[in-house]
Protein backbone atom coordinates (compact mmCIF):
# COMPACT_ATOMS: atom_id res chain seq x y z
CA UNK A 1 0.00 0.00 0.00
CA UNK A 2 1.61 3.45 -0.77
CA UNK A 3 1.09 6.38 1.07
CA UNK A 4 2.05 8.67 -2.14
CA UNK A 5 -2.23 9.92 -1.55
CA UNK A 6 -0.81 11.03 1.64
CA UNK A 7 1.92 13.36 0.78
CA UNK A 8 1.20 17.25 0.45
CA UNK A 9 0.69 18.56 -2.93
CA UNK A 10 4.20 19.46 -4.59
CA UNK A 11 4.18 23.44 -4.12
CA UNK A 12 2.31 24.21 -1.99
CA UNK A 13 4.52 26.07 0.60
CA UNK A 14 5.83 24.80 4.10
CA UNK A 15 4.84 27.91 5.95
CA UNK A 16 0.96 27.04 4.55
CA UNK A 17 0.76 23.73 5.22
CA UNK A 18 2.44 24.87 8.87
CA UNK A 19 -0.85 28.45 9.07
CA UNK A 20 -3.69 25.58 8.37
CA UNK A 21 -2.16 23.38 10.85
CA UNK A 22 -2.66 26.14 13.04
CA UNK A 23 -6.02 27.38 12.19
CA UNK A 24 -7.14 23.74 12.26
CA UNK A 25 -5.76 23.58 15.69
CA UNK A 26 -7.21 26.74 17.02
CA UNK A 27 -11.12 25.67 15.05
CA UNK A 28 -10.51 22.65 17.31
CA UNK A 29 -9.95 24.30 20.78
CA UNK A 30 -12.89 26.76 19.72
CA UNK A 31 -15.04 24.50 19.06
CA UNK A 32 -14.23 22.14 22.16
CA UNK A 33 -14.78 25.41 23.95
CA UNK A 34 -18.55 25.43 23.07
CA UNK A 35 -19.32 21.95 21.80
CA UNK A 36 -23.02 22.69 23.11
CA UNK A 37 -23.24 26.25 21.42
CA UNK A 38 -21.89 24.68 17.94
CA UNK A 39 -24.26 21.78 18.48
CA UNK A 40 -26.76 23.68 18.34
CA UNK A 41 -25.90 25.61 15.18
CA UNK A 42 -25.14 22.32 13.22
CA UNK A 43 -28.78 21.20 14.44
CA UNK A 44 -30.42 24.53 12.82
CA UNK A 45 -28.21 24.13 9.73
CA UNK A 46 -29.77 20.63 9.58
CA UNK A 47 -32.98 21.46 10.14
CA UNK A 48 -33.17 24.56 7.84
CA UNK A 49 -31.52 22.63 4.95
CA UNK A 50 -34.94 19.87 5.80
CA UNK A 51 -37.00 22.81 5.33
CA UNK A 52 -35.47 24.08 2.20
CA UNK A 53 -35.03 20.05 0.94
CA UNK A 54 -38.79 19.44 1.24
CA UNK A 55 -39.72 22.67 -0.33
CA UNK A 56 -37.57 21.08 -3.22
CA UNK A 57 -38.90 18.08 -3.30
CA UNK A 58 -42.63 19.75 -3.25
CA UNK A 59 -41.86 22.04 -6.23
CA UNK A 60 -40.06 19.49 -8.05
CA UNK A 61 -43.18 17.05 -8.08
CA UNK A 62 -45.05 19.70 -10.17
CA UNK A 63 -42.15 19.97 -12.40
CA UNK A 64 -41.98 16.73 -13.40
CA UNK A 65 -44.12 15.32 -16.28
CA UNK A 66 -47.02 12.67 -15.11
CA UNK A 67 -48.63 12.01 -12.17
CA UNK A 68 -46.44 8.46 -11.52
CA UNK A 69 -44.80 9.56 -7.65
CA UNK A 70 -46.76 12.49 -7.66
CA UNK A 71 -48.45 11.81 -4.02
CA UNK A 72 -44.97 10.55 -2.95
CA UNK A 73 -43.27 13.33 -3.93
CA UNK A 74 -45.68 15.68 -2.65
CA UNK A 75 -45.93 13.84 0.89
CA UNK A 76 -41.89 13.68 1.16
CA UNK A 77 -41.41 16.83 0.91
CA UNK A 78 -43.95 17.72 3.58
CA UNK A 79 -42.39 15.07 5.83
CA UNK A 80 -38.89 16.98 5.21
CA UNK A 81 -40.56 20.18 6.13
CA UNK A 82 -42.20 19.04 9.21
CA UNK A 83 -39.28 17.40 10.70
CA UNK A 84 -37.20 20.58 9.56
CA UNK A 85 -39.24 22.64 11.82
CA UNK A 86 -40.07 20.38 14.88
CA UNK A 87 -35.79 20.31 14.52
CA UNK A 88 -35.21 24.14 14.67
CA UNK A 89 -38.03 24.68 16.78
CA UNK A 90 -37.39 22.01 19.54
CA UNK A 91 -33.17 21.58 19.86
CA UNK A 92 -32.70 18.46 21.54
CA UNK A 93 -30.37 19.01 24.76
CA UNK A 94 -31.62 23.30 24.45
CA UNK A 95 -33.24 24.99 27.43
CA UNK A 96 -36.96 25.35 24.91
CA UNK A 97 -37.42 28.95 26.85
CA UNK A 98 -33.69 29.88 26.17
CA UNK A 99 -34.13 28.79 22.16
CA UNK A 100 -37.37 30.50 22.20
CA UNK A 101 -36.06 33.48 23.99
CA UNK A 102 -33.69 34.22 20.94
CA UNK A 103 -36.89 34.49 18.79
CA UNK A 104 -36.90 37.90 18.23
CA UNK A 105 -32.87 38.60 17.36
CA UNK A 106 -33.05 35.63 14.67
CA UNK A 107 -36.18 36.96 13.37
CA UNK A 108 -34.34 40.32 12.76
CA UNK A 109 -31.54 39.22 11.62
CA UNK A 110 -33.20 36.85 8.73
CA UNK A 111 -36.04 40.09 7.89
CA UNK A 112 -32.78 42.30 7.31
CA UNK A 113 -31.40 39.90 4.63
CA UNK A 114 -34.98 39.57 3.23
CA UNK A 115 -35.26 43.24 3.74
CA UNK A 116 -32.12 43.92 1.59
CA UNK A 117 -33.05 41.92 -1.43
CA UNK A 118 -36.43 43.80 -1.28
CA UNK A 119 -38.62 40.67 0.07
CA UNK A 120 -41.05 41.22 2.51
CA UNK A 121 -41.24 39.57 6.21
CA UNK A 122 -44.53 38.15 5.07
CA UNK A 123 -45.66 35.56 2.04
CA UNK A 124 -49.08 34.68 0.99
CA UNK A 125 -50.10 33.79 4.61
CA UNK A 126 -50.43 37.20 5.34
CA UNK A 127 -48.60 38.49 9.06
CA UNK A 128 -50.37 36.27 11.88
CA UNK A 129 -49.92 37.23 15.65
CA UNK A 130 -46.27 35.91 15.86
CA UNK A 131 -45.43 38.80 13.42
CA UNK A 132 -48.22 41.65 14.21
CA UNK A 133 -45.73 43.96 16.30
CA UNK A 134 -43.04 43.62 13.64
CA UNK A 135 -45.39 44.96 10.82
CA UNK A 136 -45.33 48.28 11.94
CA UNK A 137 -41.41 48.46 12.03
CA UNK A 138 -41.07 47.33 8.00
CA UNK A 139 -44.18 49.16 6.74
CA UNK A 140 -44.75 52.20 5.63
CA UNK A 141 -47.09 54.40 8.53
CA UNK A 142 -49.04 55.47 5.13
CA UNK A 143 -49.58 51.97 4.15
CA UNK A 144 -50.19 50.94 8.22
CA UNK A 145 -52.98 53.60 8.32
CA UNK A 146 -54.70 52.64 4.94
CA UNK A 147 -54.52 49.00 6.30
CA UNK A 148 -56.56 50.70 9.74
CA UNK A 149 -59.04 52.61 8.12
CA UNK A 150 -60.01 49.87 5.58
CA UNK A 151 -60.36 47.78 8.78
CA UNK A 152 -62.24 50.15 10.81
CA UNK A 153 -64.43 50.88 7.72
CA UNK A 154 -65.31 46.79 7.23
CA UNK A 155 -65.62 45.86 10.63
CA UNK A 156 -66.69 49.21 12.51
CA UNK A 157 -67.40 46.82 15.69
CA UNK A 158 -63.98 45.11 15.86
CA UNK A 159 -65.89 41.55 15.61
CA UNK A 160 -63.81 40.25 12.39
CA UNK A 161 -60.72 38.63 13.97
CA UNK A 162 -60.08 41.36 16.64
CA UNK A 163 -56.86 42.31 17.68
CA UNK A 164 -54.67 40.31 14.99
CA UNK A 165 -53.37 42.57 13.05
CA UNK A 166 -54.40 46.21 12.74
Amino acid sequence: MSMTGMAPVAGTPGWLRILLGIVLIIAGVVVLGNVVWFSLVGVMIIGIAAIVGGAFEVIHAFWTKGWGGFIWQVILGLLYIAAGIYIVTQPVGADKQAFLDQWREMNDVVHHIVAEYGGSISAEHGIGVMKRDELAEVKDPVAMEVMRTLKATLDPNGILNPGKVV
